[in-house]
């Protein structure tokens, strides 16, 4: 595959057109690391259908997965930390659980207002 720079590319246009046409991708850099390739559309499609045709379908995902029968090993994940930083924000902790601002209990401390919205998210899910 020939290289081009950005700059000769843009000056020899209909030249990297003419070659890209003819069957031989075309390379185009921008500064100095590869940017696009320049191709016949026919050879783009040929790639697109290969790549498609090579994609398994949802049905044969499915049935790669491991049956009851087989074993297979669990992934051990950690449990996210919430971002409780919301909750010292009424309006914006409203509509994260889910309640109009309106019905949020008025507590006169943040730590309070904390409790009971993370109680109310909790029993939400």
């Amino acid at each position: 595959m020939a290289e081009w720079s950005l700059k000769d590319a843009k000056n020899r246009c209909s030249e990297l057109a003419k070659v890209a046409l003819a069957g031989e991708p075309q390379q185009v850099n921008r500064y100095g690391k590869p940017a696009v390739v320049a191709m016949a559309v026919e050879e783009y499609d040929r790639l697109r259908r290969l790549a498609k045709s090579q994609t398994p379908s949802l049905a044969e995902l499915m049935l790669e997965k491991p049956q009851e029968d087989q074993k297979f090993e669990r992934l051990s994940v950690g449990s996210r930390s919430p971002d409780l930083g919301c909750f010292f924000q009424p309006r914006k902790a409203s509509k994260l659980v889910g309640l109009p601002y309106e019905s949020l209990p008025k507590m006169s401390s943040r730590s309070s207002l904390n409790t009971s919205l993370v109680s109310r998210n909790a029993l939400a899910k």
